[in-house]
């Protein structure tokens, strides 16, 4: 008996991917207590294995991870994560500097994105301000919003300031003329 207990042993060293402790318990139909008091050398050798092949796994996953990071430009970390097959825990906790420097390229991209969106209204705002005015119609947000483009943001706080800061630069050009 305890030499079949051995030989399962040795077997679960050498497979890929290795049992745990439980797993091969359970197989052995045994407890866990029972295999690791009567093969503490062998329990031993298994976790460390099982240690071992886990950092090999993980150090083998973490390229791939970097790369679809690379190609992925700005892309969240769940979808990076879904890509790689990863779970976004495991890349926290295994990879936590890896995880931030792809938080941090997403909002750097999303933040970029709302700029560039943010100038494209400012620049629609100004055309719609200047072609209400030199068709002599006031400048009001209900005039001025059908006049922007469908990308523009509707952001309307930003819409009314751009609507003030035009006019005032149309006044102050036509009081220079």
């Amino acid at each position: 008996m305890a030499a079949g207990f051995r030989t399962a042993f040795v077997n679960a060293i050498s497979e890929k991917p290795l049992s745990a402790v439980a797993s091969l318990a359970r197989r052995l139909s045994c407890g866990q207590g029972m295999l690791t008091s009567y093969f503490p050398d062998l329990c031993r050798r298994l976790l460390d294995t099982r240690r071992a092949w886990k950092v090999q796994e993980r150090n083998a996953i973490r390229p791939t991870i970097e790369a679809l990071a690379i190609a992925m430009k700005g892309a969240s970390v769940r979808y990076i994560c879904r890509a790689a097959g990863v779970k976004q825990m495991f890349l926290f906790t295994n990879f936590p500097v890896l995880y931030e420097q792809i938080a941090s390229n997403y909002l750097a991209y999303r933040d970029a994105l709302r700029q560039q969106r943010r100038a494209g209204l400012c620049i629609d705002v100004r055309k719609a301000v200047t072609e209400l005015s030199r068709k002599g119609l006031p400048s009001t947000v209900n005039k001025v919003i059908p006049l922007l483009s469908e990308h523009a943001a509707k952001d309307w706080n930003l819409i009314r300031q751009e609507i003030d800061h035009s006019i005032r630069e149309l006044t102050r050009d036509a009081l220079e003329a």
